[in-house]
């Protein structure tokens, strides 16, 4: 488990909100507190949509106007916590042996912290999944300049 603390916010969230840095990844869930608190569960309805997908979730792309409509004014948010996945593609490339690899995105008033999740597909001792998906997640910043400080947990 990777617990990061962004150091730059305002670049961090222009990945996240602007940029196609995230666009690839599904949302899990999204609890935004301005004025009010707003929550987006991402799982999709497929009832909803004529398009047959085998999807379980949104991409991120998809909830990511929303988000933003929600955010943007003259104030900061008070809280923002976003649970992102990878896609069944992504875990496969990353960490075969893991069933699910999240990243709990959450921004306050002391700034961002990203943390990593891995969920395997059945019990083991070795955490080689999880530090795969770690190493993944800290290129990704690091090839996007994002730059964060390891927090021990």
């Amino acid at each position: 488990m990777l617990t990061a603390k962004i150091n730059n916010t305002k670049l961090f969230m222009a990945h996240l909100l602007k940029q196609g840095t995230f666009d690839g990844y599904y949302l899990v869930n999204a609890d935004i507190t301005t004025f009010a608190t707003f929550s987006i569960n991402g799982i999709l309805n497929k009832s909803y949509d004529d398009n047959e997908t085998n999807r379980p979730y949104c991409f991120w792309s998809e909830a990511k106007p929303y988000v933003y409509e929600v955010i943007k004014g003259r104030r900061l948010p008070k809280h923002i916590k976003l649970v992102l996945s990878a896609t069944p593609e992504l875990v496969n490339a990353v960490a075969p042996k893991a069933s699910s690899l999240f990243i709990n995105i959450t921004f306050d008033e002391t700034g961002v912290t990203l943390i990593t999740g891995c969920s395997m597909k059945e019990f083991s001792l070795s955490r080689k999944e999880e530090y795969c998906w770690d190493s993944y997640i800290k290129d990704m910043l690091a090839e996007n300049k994002v730059s964060f400080t390891e927090e021990e947990y």
